[in-house]
């Protein structure tokens, strides 16, 4: 089976040896045997909590090899799951105005009318005693809600609700690109928007947006099509989904599929020579990057006045690298401790609550808070946390070095 006429399906393992090849099978062979009887013992007793999800990571990649892979995963899913709710939540939907919306979502920001948000406000609980939806739900449930669309005639049976997630999954992420985004949570890659690059037809989380109430429950609606085996369908390039599935990201091989004109330009930039570099920014180049949502940031206090010098080039680039890839867990790590979410966030005035200051904020990590102080303007206390994000990483308020 290892000679040519018979690999035409893997034209790139035609100029190896058949011998080289039947080796390897026979070595990976003999690894996945050895891999099936021991994976009971390298995966423990799965709680759900970062610290058994991480001991999980390290053999992700020979899951794919296992014979066991499936079981495991059905395994995961059945032990994390919770009861059937008692009652089917009924939602009264009206797609009339969705449709409006989509047509020109300028006409209204808060995107009130699209099905996502009738969707998310009829699910809220109506008292503060009703526990939320969990969205971990056996697999036999296979229906979270009963839609009733205004003006339609419908009885749900599962249809109505399949249609609702179909609306929704337009919406985040429309399917075509003539089509206006009608909601926030997600933008069209620069490689859509330049018409070059690979993933043209993908979107990344929205920078500008700061609403993770709702796209905390995008991913509760993520995680219940997994387990419902439904279609909520999301057109995220691998960057993002690596990024949920805990990998770690590379930025030459996985942001090309967002901006591959900025990875160009940053390689470029890299081995280029002085005379090179004066010619083709001629000190122009500012410590500034632009976001995938179009917004122009500062990489360092008043950055679009600071020119970016031959000699400090690289760590222009590292800079805009970082920007690029999402900042918030910098910030979550900042004021929790933690770079994932779920994560509690508490806010209170700073030392200096009762005056305007330039002062950097402070958190403390063991109970979740930021304390923010007072700033001129939102474009300041952006830069000012921005800042403490990525360089007050010390502990250093709960006691002084000297007391150890």
């Amino acid at each position: 089976m290892f000679h040519p006429p018979n690999l035409v399906r893997y034209p790139r393992l035609e100029a190896i040896d058949p011998g080289v090849l039947y080796r390897r099978a026979t070595v990976i062979k003999r690894f996945v045997k050895l891999l099936d009887n021991v994976l009971h013992r390298l995966v423990p007793l799965w709680d759900h909590s970062v610290g058994t999800f991480n001991q999980l990571k390290h053999i992700k990649p020979f899951l794919l090899l296992s014979k066991r892979r499936s079981p495991l995963i059905t395994q995961c899913l059945k032990d994390s799951e919770t009861s059937r709710p008692n009652s089917m939540p009924p939602l009264y939907i009206n797609r009339r105005l969705a449709v409006e919306h989509r047509d020109n979502p300028a006409l209204d920001p808060t995107y009130k009318k699209t099905v996502f948000s009738q969707v998310y406000e009829g699910l809220k609980p109506t008292d503060k005693s009703e526990k939320p939806l969990d969205y971990r739900w056996p697999i036999s449930y296979d229906q979270w809600w009963e839609c009733k669309f205004i003006a339609e005639g419908i009885i749900d049976q599962g249809g109505g609700f399949r249609d609702s997630l179909s609306d929704i999954s337009e919406e985040l992420c429309p399917s075509s690109a003539d089509s206006p985004v009608p909601l926030p949570f997600f933008v069209r890659t620069s490689n859509q928007g330049n018409g070059i690059g690979e993933a043209r037809d993908m979107y990344v989380s929205n920078p500008s947006c700061r609403d993770l109430a709702k796209y905390e429950w995008i991913g509760q609606l993520m995680g219940a099509a997994l387990r419902g085996k439904e279609f909520l369908v999301l057109a995220l390039p691998g960057l993002i989904w690596k990024r949920l599935t805990g990998e770690e990201v590379s930025w030459s091989k996985d942001f090309p599929s967002v901006d591959s004109l900025l990875v160009k330009l940053l390689e470029m930039m890299e081995v280029m020579d002085k005379d090179t570099f004066e010619f083709k920014f001629g000190g122009e180049l500012t410590y500034t990057t632009v976001l995938s949502d179009q917004r122009m940031v500062e990489l360092v206090p008043g950055g679009s006045n600071i020119s970016v010098r031959y000699e400090d080039r690289l760590e222009f680039i590292r800079m805009v690298q970082k920007a690029r890839l999402e900042d918030r867990s910098r910030f979550l790590r900042f004021v929790t401790g933690r770079s994932r979410l779920p994560a509690p966030i508490y806010i209170f005035p700073g030392k200096f609550s009762s005056e305007i200051t330039d002062a950097l904020p402070e958190s403390s990590t063991c109970s979740s808070i930021l304390y923010l102080p007072i700033y001129p303007s939102a474009k300041i206390c952006e830069e000012k946390l921005r800042y403490a994000a990525y360089n007050c990483v010390a502990i250093d308020t709960d006691m002084t070095p000297w007391e150890e």
